[in-house]
């Protein structure tokens, strides 16, 4: 039994990187394959946060602020930098950004797993089925499917869901209609980066 909540638990920090990735495809056609480094980011700015002493709040606020850094530099790669290269060329470009994240993280801190108290619900257990189940399987869930739903909505009934929609199927056209083109795809890559890094705070 324990397996299994351990499993839905997992299943819902998969749930956010994908829906990370989704944001990013739906609005570029880019498969980021730095989402994974953005999720370990998150997790070492909670650490570091932790660390320092920093409270459940400012936490929170350090981990959303590393999400907004990452996508706004992936957004000014990919559409600045590289935006003369073709899809493939960009793919390619955020494996670099993994191996670059991942490179950095191996040489600051070595490669030895370390031990973090949860974010926010702590060592917390509630007793469900005659086990003790982590309050935090529950915090993942829950959020999972708060930002699926939330995520969701925006897209299929805001402005800005329309015009996501809209620059995926032809920038050009979007762009001839009025539609902010580079601020769509800034919010895209900055979402998919925040919801990753949120990822990472909960998986520790």
């Amino acid at each position: 039994m324990s397996i299994l909540f351990s499993g839905v638990a997992t299943g819902g920090v998969y749930a956010l990187v994908a829906l990370g990735l989704v944001l990013v495809y739906r609005s570029t056609g880019i498969i980021n394959f730095a989402q994974s480094g953005i999720v370990m980011m998150g997790a070492y700015a909670y650490w570091l946060a932790e660390a320092h002493g920093l409270g459940t709040f400012e936490e929170l606020l350090l981990v959303l602020g590393v999400g907004v850094a990452l996508g706004t530099v992936l957004w000014f790669l990919m559409h600045y930098v590289m935006a003369r290269s073709s899809e493939l060329s960009r793919v390619m470009a955020t494996v670099a950004v993994w191996s670059l994240m991942e490179a950095v993280i191996g040489l600051e801190y070595g490669t030895t797993p370390f031990s973090v108290t949860g974010w926010l619900l702590g060592m917390k257990t509630t007793a469900l089925a005659g086990i003790r189940v982590p309050d935090s399987y529950f915090l993942i869930d829950g959020v999972a499917v708060a930002l699926t739903l939330g995520i969701y909505a925006v897209l299929q009934t805001s402005s800005m869901g329309r015009a996501m929609r809209a620059v995926a199927e032809d920038p050009d056209a979007s762009a001839a209609t009025g539609i902010p083109v580079r601020v769509v795809l800034f919010a895209s890559w900055v979402a998919s980066s925040v919801v990753a890094t949120v990822a990472g705070l909960l998986v520790v």
